[in-house]
C-alpha cells in the first residue's frame, strides 16, 4: 500500500520508540498514514540523526528494541498505517567500534569484509594500511607522549586511544606471544607458551589464498587471555611485555608498521585519504554496494523487517553516491519486490527530472520545496533586491561564479587526497606509459576543472555503454572546464578528451567504470561547495539558499508554470518543505520570503539599523567584523527567527543564535572556518549581535517591522502548507 501522506520523525535516545508510540494515536487523528522513520539501526552512541551507522543488523538500542518496533507495526497495521523507513547503503560509521571494520583492521585481507568499504588498499602513501584520522597530532609525537597505549585482553591484543579501541593485527600475535615466551623461566609455563605460540605462528603463516578460520581464531584468543589471567607468573611476564612497548617509542612505532590501519593527524584527510568519505567527513565510511557480497550482508536485516511485516516502505538515503544506482535500485527490488514503496533521496537541479528507468516512485522532495519557495516569492522585485545587495556587499561575481570557485576551493583545499586518487585512477589508463611527474600534476589539474564544471550533482552512466545524452552532457562538462582553465592547459585537455568526452562508440568498458567512479565525487563535491559554502557566503536573499532550492536562478516560478510543473510530477513523489537537511525551518524561510515583498522598506530599515549598530562595529586592520555581507545576513536572520511572544533575553533565542552564527561563519570559510578557527572574528560577530539585541534605538525600529513580517509570513506558512497537502505528490510533515 503506497502512503497517501507521510509524517518524518527523527529518532534518537531522547525521542525512543517508545515516545513515539505514546504519539500515534495523535498521527492517526491527522490523518497520516505512514510514519516516516529516521535510520532505527544500531548508530554511534548518542547519534541525534542515525545515519552513522555501526551495526546495520541491530535496531539502535537507545531507540528500543525489535519488540517496540514490532509492537508499533502492530498498532499501524490495526488502523491501516504503514512504516517508511529510512535506509543508509552508501556508508557506515567509521569509527573502531564499527563490527565490520574492526574485523578488517584486525584481520586485513583475510577480513570476510575486507572488499566491503571502499578502501584503496595500494594507495602509494599507505600501502595495504588503511589510513584513520583519529589524531589530533602526528603519530609521532603521539607516541612519545604515551596516548596510545597497547593491551590484552578477553578479545585480545587491543590499542587505546582515548576511548577508542582498536584491535591488533592477528599477524603481530607470533611476535607479542614470543616475546612473552622468551621470559617465561617456568618450565610449566614455557609448555602452555610454546603452545599458544606454535598457534599464533601458525595464523601469522596463513598464505593469502587461505580463509582464516575465525572460530578457531576467536578460541585462540580465548585461550592466550585465559593463560594470562589464571596464571600469576604469565600475566606478570605478559605485562612486562605491554609496558615495554608503552615506554620505547620505537618499538611501538615498529608494532604500528605491521597493522592494517595507519593513524593519521585528523586534518591530513584534506591532503591524502585512502577510503571514499561521505563527502568530507572522516567518520563515515562509503560502502562498495555495487559488490553483491556487500549488499547482500547489508541488506539482510531490512530484508528480515520487510518480510515480517514490520516495515513497508523505503527511503534511500544519498542514491548519489551509490556507484550505478540504477543497479542498486533494481536489485533493492529484489529484495522487497515490484510492488513496494520506495522513494530516493536526490537533488535535482533546474531542469533535470529523475532517470525514467529508475524503479522507484520519485523523490523525497527537494524539487518541490524550491518549486513553492519560489512561488512565494514576488518576482517583480529580483531586481532591486539585487542592487541593494551589491549596496551592501560589493561582490566581484555572481553566485554560479560562487559555485564555481567555492567547489574548487573545496576540491583543491579539502578534498585533495581524493582527486590524486582520482589522478591515479586516471593514470592507468595510459598502461603503456609511465607519465612525469609534471604531467601527472597537469592531469590533476584538468581532473579538477573538469570535476567542479559539472553544473548537476552527477551523471548516471553504464558500463556497457555510453548514451547520446550522456555523451552530450560530458561534451559540455568538457568546454565549460577548458574555457575556465589557464591557456597553459589547453594540449593536456586535448590529450584527455577521448577519455572525459568521448564520443559514444569511443568510450571502452574501463573508461566508463573511471568515468562512473568520478561520479561518485562530484555530488560530494557539488554538495560541499554549493549547500556547505556559497549558500553562506551570496546572501541576497537567504531563504533561496536553501537545499534543493537554486539561488543563481533568479527568476521566480509564477502560477502557470507552477501548474505546469505539477502536470509532470510524478504521482507518487514525495513533496516536502523541510527535511532534517534543511538549511532553516520552514517559518523563518517564509518571513524572509515577505521582504520580497516589502522591497523598499526593508532598504530604508537595514539602513536604520546599519546606523544604529555602527558603535558595535569593530574594525581592525581595515577589517570590519561583523563585514558587510555577514552584517547583512545577520539581518534577515533576525527578521526570520526572532520570537514575538517571549523576552529572547529570558529564553534561549541569544544563545542558539550566536551558536548558529558561528556555525554559519565556519561553514562560509571566508574569516574563519572548521579547520582554522578565528575565534577573535566570531567573538566579534556574536558579540556584535548581543549588543544590537539590548539597543533601544535598534529594537524601536526592528520590532514593528518584524512584527509586520510575521503577520504577512504567518499567511504565506498556511498558503505553503496547503499547496504541500493537495499537489500532486505525497504530502511529508516534518515533525510537526
Amino acid at each position: 500500500m503506497f502512503p497517501v501522506s507521510t509524517y518524518r520523525v527523527q529518532l534518537h535516545k531522547d525521542f525512543p520508540l517508545r515516545m513515539l508510540r505514546d504519539m500515534l494515536p495523535y498521527l492517526h487523528r491527522l490523518g497520516v498514514t505512514t510514519v516516516y522513520a529516521s535510520p532505527v539501526f544500531e548508530a554511534v552512541p548518542g547519534s541525534t540523526h542515525g545515519y552513522d551507522i555501526l551495526n546495520p543488523h541491530r535496531i539502535n538500542p537507545e531507540l528500543g528494541t525489535e519488540e517496540e518496533l514490532a509492537d508499533i507495526a502492530r498498532w499501524l497495521r490495526e488502523h491501516d498505517m504503514n512504516w517508511l523507513q529510512d535506509i543508509v547503503p552508501n556508508h557506515m560509521s567509521a569509527r573502531p567500534e564499527n563490527p565490520w571494520l574492526r574485523d578488517v583492521l584486525e584481520k586485513g585481507p583475510w577480513s570476510a569484509y575486507y572488499t566491503f568499504f571502499d578502501i584503496n588498499w595500494q594507495h602509494p602513501q599507505h600501502p595495504n594500511q588503511l589510513m584513520l584520522p583519529l589524531l589530533d597530532q602526528p603519530l609521532r609525537d603521539t607516541l612519545a607522549a604515551g596516548n596510545l597505549s597497547l593491551h590484552l585482553g578477553q578479545h585480545g591484543y587491543f590499542f587505546q586511544f582515548h576511548d577508542h579501541v582498536l584491535p591488533v593485527s592477528f599477524r603481530a600475535y607470533a611476535d607479542l606471544v614470543e616475546q612473552t615466551v622468551s621470559r617465561l623461566s617456568h618450565e610449566a609455563n614455557q609448555t602452555i607458551g610454546q603452545g599458544l605460540l606454535q598457534t599464533a605462528r601458525a595464523f601469522a603463516s596463513l598464505p593469502p589464498d587461505q580463509p582464516l578460520d575465525a572460530a578457531k581464531w576467536e578460541h585462540f584468543k580465548d585461550s592466550l587471555y585465559s593463560s594470562v589471567e589464571q596464571d600469576a607468573a604469565i600475566r606478570q611476564v605478559a605485562a612486562t611485555v605491554l609496558e615495554h612497548y608503552r615506554t620505547d617509542t620505537a618499538a611501538s612505532a615498529r608494532l604500528m608498521d605491521s597493522q592494517y590501519f595507519r593513524l593519521v593527524h585528523w586534518q591530513d584527510s584534506d591532503k591524502a585519504m585512502n577510503y571514499r568519505r561521505f563527502f568530507t567527513v572522516n567518520d563515515l565510511m562509503c560502502l562498495r554496494t555495487e559488490l553483491q557480497p556487500t549488499f547482500d550482508e547489508y541488506h539482510r536485516y531490512i530484508k528480515s523487517l520487510y518480510d515480517r511485516g514490520l516495515i513497508q516502505s523505503l527511503r534511500v538515503d544519498h542514491v548519489d553516491g551509490l556507484y550505478n544506482p540504477k543497479q542498486y535500485l533494481e536489485r533493492l527490488r529484489g529484495v522487497v519486490g515490484d510492488d513496494t514503496y520506495i522513494i530516493v533521496e536526490k537533488i535535482l537541479e533546474p531542469n533535470e527530472y529523475l532517470p525514467a528507468d529508475w524503479f522507484c516512485q520519485g523523490t523525497s522532495g527537494y524539487d518541490f520545496l524550491s518549486l513553492v519557495n519560489r512561488l512565494l516569492i514576488n518576482d517583480r522585485t529580483a531586481d532591486s533586491l539585487s542592487e541593494f545587495y551589491q549596496q551592501m556587499h560589493v561582490m566581484a561575481y555572481d553566485f554560479t561564479e560562487a559555485v564555481y570557485r567555492k567547489k574548487l576551493f573545496m576540491l583543491i583545499h579539502h578534498m585533495g587526497g581524493e582527486l590524486d586518487n582520482l589522478t591515479g585512477q586516471l593514470v592507468e589508463l595510459f598502461p603503456e606509459y609511465t607519465p612525469t611527474d609534471e604531467m601527472r600534476v597537469a592531469y590533476r589539474q584538468v581532473l579538477a576543472y573538469w570535476l567542479v564544471s559539472f553544473p548537476v550533482y552527477r551523471l548516471y552512466l553504464d558500463e556497457t555503454s555510453l548514451s547520446d545524452a550522456n555523451a552530450k552532457a560530458l561534451a559540455q562538462v568538457f568546454a565549460e572546464a577548458r574555457a575556465k582553465a589557464p591557456e597553459s592547459l589547453g594540449e593536456t585537455f586535448d590529450d584527455l578528451r577521448p577519455l572525459l568526452s568521448p564520443e559514444p562508440h569511443e568510450a571502452t568498458a574501463k573508461q566508463m567504470r573511471f568515468l562512473m567512479r568520478t561520479q561518485q565525487f562530484t555530488g560530494p563535491l557539488m554538495a560541499k561547495g554549493v549547500e556547505d559554502t556559497a549558500f553562506y557566503v551570496y546572501n541576497r536573499l537567504i531563504s533561496r539558499n536553501e537545499v534543493g532550492d537554486t539561488p543563481h536562478v533568479e527568476e521566480n516560478v509564477n502560477v502557470n508554470r507552477f501548474h505546469a510543473e505539477m502536470r509532470k510530477r510524478q504521482p507518487h513523489t514525495m513533496n516536502t518543505t523541510a527535511t532534517h537537511d534543511t538549511k532553516r525551518g520552514e517559518d523563518a524561510r517564509l518571513r524572509i520570503n515577505v521582504l520580497s515583498e516589502l522591497p523598499d522598506e526593508w532598504r530604508e530599515r537595514v539602513l536604520q539599523w546599519q546606523d544604529a549598530a555602527h558603535r558595535y562595529r569593530t574594525e581592525e586592520g581595515g577589517k570590519s567584523m561583523p563585514d558587510p555581507n555577514d552584517e547583512y545576513f545577520i539581518y534577515q536572520t533576525l527578521v526570520g527567527t526572532y520570537p514575538l511572544h517571549t523576552e529572547p533575553e529570558n529564553e534561549a533565542y541569544l544563545p542558539r543564535l550566536k551558536d548558529y552564527l558561528t556555525k554559519v561563519m565556519k561553514e562560509a570559510k571566508v574569516h574563519t572556518s572548521w579547520s582554522k578557527p578565528d575565534e577573535v572574528y566570531e567573538g566579534k560577530v556574536t558579540g556584535f549581535v548581543e549588543s544590537l539585541l539590548a539597543d533601544s534605538d535598534f529594537l524601536a525600529s526592528f520590532l514593528p517591522f518584524v512584527e509586520k513580517v510575521a503577520r504577512y509570513g504567518a499567511v504565506y506558512s498556511l498558503v505553503q502548507v496547503l499547496i504541500r497537502l493537495t499537489a500532486p505528490g505525497i504530502p511529508d510533515t516534518y515533525q510537526g
